[in-house]
């Protein structure tokens, strides 16, 4: 997942209140209140699918 996607998908669950679980090809990222438990441990230079770099 990339950072901007991780980014927006914190916002989401803040605005939502809801709990936001995506999974990328290495771990599950679950979002709640704004926080993801993956510790915020993001790869530079990933490729994103849903927009060009």
């Amino acid at each position: 997942m990339c950072r901007d996607c991780h980014s927006a998908v914190k916002y989401f669950s803040i605005l939502t209140k809801r709990e936001i679980v995506v999974r990328d090809r290495k771990r599950l990222h679950r979002f709640r209140d704004g926080r993801c438990c993956c510790g915020i441990l993001l790869i530079e230079g990933v490729n994103c699918r849903f927009h060009s770099s």
